[in-house]
């Protein structure tokens, strides 16, 4: 009954705005009829409620039958040539298979209330658990430790939990390792800081049943002492690098950690070289349960490249994934994009590379998806690009090419509209005079423009929520994510602010940019009225009078997009939850964060960085590539 109030009242003001543009009205109208059908045929209310049970369900028949299937052929039995004449009983060999069971479990963390943030379906797929159950092998051979000895096979057996969408079952983890000859470890992978405490607790569950624990992500690459130390605590070892890596000996990075995990020898910490060439690395490898949490089962993502060679101080991508842009073969793409839609019904491609109009190969990725949609193949897609991506001949070539690949949606890094702002933010490329012009070539081109922008900066004034967003939308910003501005681990950020004293929060969660601010600056705003103007921000932007405009310059697929992003936006906004960290419903609760040990840091300064660490002004010295910036 609200959905269908919403509704009414957002024709109702469309027709009071548009009833001088009935072409836009009637192109509006027709997209909230396409978008209430579409929900209705998702069946959403009811679907949800049935996700957890569902999922649980193809799990136990997957692996049951896997399990019977190995009942059944345990029995070998093998003749020595030298003996013919040996009854056959004493021959007879039970051997059942080693198996090695690697858990891929991507961490959720906490609401303010303690509670883990838990839905039953998820907004967004992470890249970490695709990636990684394609780097993983089916079986690795041992490396024999004693002379003469022969290398043997391992089976390995890939389970995934999205702690975000499923409840952490211990027991079922501790059940799949089991038996005779299975060893198990659990990796904890793609975490962000904000994630990091909940990390630390799933790994304290397992080491009290003894489980061998591995973790990952961005916020284990920062290579913060205190995250170090309490890695330790738990037993947790850690993997700074990239799994397409080699290890400082040369020696292949996921390779020696499964080794390592069958062995039940793993090390406190594996640590890549350099970040590694990916032209040829393995293509997410999708699970089809996995996109059944999804809200969108359909969307899937795709990094066809990594680093960024642009300053922003707020960023870890340069800092951590490198200024090199490390770029896949196009080539193998198309085959992958083929295979995931005719395998998974994969008809929209979120590009996660965090700066594709950066990538080398944009041009031949984007022909690849315009080769597919010759073809016949309804496949659109999402791309992240900077500012400057519009600008000049190469500008107006590459958005052309954006059009006919089925790019709809483009995410634009503007951050701010005040130029001191910018400065501060160590974002020369961004000037605000030619955001509206660039905006005005995506819609030209029927791609809907969405914007990240952060509040929170030491510029900012009391007003600055409603200002900022009066100013997005006069400039044609479709939809816009705010964020509160925080000091990632890993950033020039995180250094310079810890630095000066910047910095009042020392528990990892709330490091999540909406939840809370805790950045101060002399003659600043105080948190609470950053937190004021965050919350203006969206009361201003997603004010019900500003939706009817997406028809008067979107269309289509692009105009559907925008609509649903819209009322994403406002259901998550309304939950009190972060649209691009939402999902859908309420899984109940499993473990609570007072049911663990209390890991935050009393003092602030135990967050401190290394000197010499990613961000740190040691590291900055070797200059930047201003030849991209103009």
């Amino acid at each position: 009954m609200a959905n269908n109030t919403l509704t009414s009242r957002a024709i109702g003001t469309a027709a009071e705005l548009l009833q001088t543009n009935p072409q836009s009205l009637k192109r509006f109208g027709a997209a909230i009829s396409e978008l209430a059908l579409d929900i209705s045929k998702s069946g959403i209310n009811s679907v949800v409620d049935n996700v957890k049970a569902g999922v649980q369900k193809t799990y136990d028949q997957t692996f049951g039958e896997i399990g019977r299937m190995m009942d059944r052929n345990k029995a070998y039995v093998e003749k020595d040539p030298l003996e013919p004449d040996e009854p056959p009983a004493k021959n007879i060999e039970i051997l059942k298979p080693k198996k090695l069971v690697v858990w891929l479990v991507h961490p959720t963390n906490y609401r303010q209330n303690g509670e883990p943030r838990k839905f039953k379906r998820q907004i967004l797929p992470t890249n970490a658990i695709s990636q990684l159950n394609a780097l993983i092998p089916k079986k690795i051979t041992t490396q024999p430790s004693i002379e003469n000895e022969k290398p043997e096979e391992i089976i390995v057996e890939t389970r995934f939990l999205e702690d975000t969408a499923q409840p952490f079952d211990i027991d079922e983890i501790q059940r799949s390792m089991d038996g005779e000859n299975v060893h198990g470890v659990v990796m904890l992978c793609g975490i962000q800081t904000n994630q990091w405490m909940r990390a630390l607790n799933l790994a304290e569950l397992c080491q009290q049943k003894n489980i061998p624990v591995v973790a990952g992500g961005y916020h284990v690459r920062a290579d913060l002492p205190i995250s170090q130390q309490q890695a330790k605590k738990y037993g947790i070892s850690l993997a700074i690098g990239e799994g397409e890596s080699e290890l400082e000996d040369g020696s292949p990075f996921m390779d020696k950690i499964l080794q390592d995990a069958w062995n039940q020898n793993l090390q406190p910490e594996y640590r890549q070289s350099q970040n590694p060439k990916i032209d040829n690395a393995s293509l997410p490898l999708i699970i089809e349960d996995y996109q059944e949490l999804m809200i969108n089962r359909n969307m899937a993502t795709l990094e066809t490249s990594r680093g960024c060679p642009l300053p922003c101080s707020f960023c870890t991508i340069r800092t951590i994934g490198g200024t090199d842009v490390r770029t896949r073969d196009p080539k193998s793409m198309k085959e992958w994009l083929r295979g995931q839609y005719d395998q998974h019904g994969i008809e929209t491609v979120f590009i996660t590379d965090d700066n594709f109009s950066k990538s080398k190969q944009r041009f031949e990725v984007l022909d690849v998806l315009a080769d597919l949609r010759a073809e016949g193949l309804p496949i659109g897609a999402m791309i992240q690009v900077d500012t400057m991506a519009t600008l000049g001949k190469e500008g107006a070539r590459f958005v052309d090419a954006c059009q006919k690949a089925g790019v709809y949606a483009v995410f634009l890094g503007i951050e701010s509209v005040d130029p001191a702002t910018l400065k501060g933010m160590d974002k020369p490329q961004n000037h605000p005079d030619r955001y509206k012009d660039m905006i005005q070539t995506w819609h030209d081109h029927n791609i809907l423009a969405q914007c990240g922008f952060i509040l929170g900066s030491k510029e900012d004034t009391p007003g600055v929520g409603r200002r900022s967003a009066q100013t997005l939308l006069k400039m044609g910003i479709d939809v816009a994510a705010a964020y509160v501005l925080t000091p990632l681990p890993g950033s020039v950020d995180y250094h310079k602010f810890h630095e000066a004293g910047n910095v009042k929060e020392a528990d990892f969660n709330a490091y999540d940019s909406h939840s809370k601010a805790y950045l101060e600056f002399p003659g600043g705003m105080s948190p609470e009225q950053i937190m004021k103007e965050y919350a203006e921000f969206y009361e201003e932007f997603f004010a019900l009078k500003n939706l009817p405009h997406l028809a008067e310059r979107l269309e289509g697929r692009a105009l559907i997009a925008a609509m649903r992003q819209w009322f994403w936006y406002k259901y998550a906004i309304n939950k009190g939850d972060h649209p691009m960290y939402s999902g859908w419903g309420t899984l109940e609760t499993d473990y609570r964060r007072s049911d663990f040990t209390n890991n935050i840091p009393t003092d602030v300064q135990e967050l401190a960085p290394r000197a010499d660490g990613p961000g740190s002004p040691a590291r900055e010295k070797r200059g930047r590539k201003l030849d991209v910036i103009s």
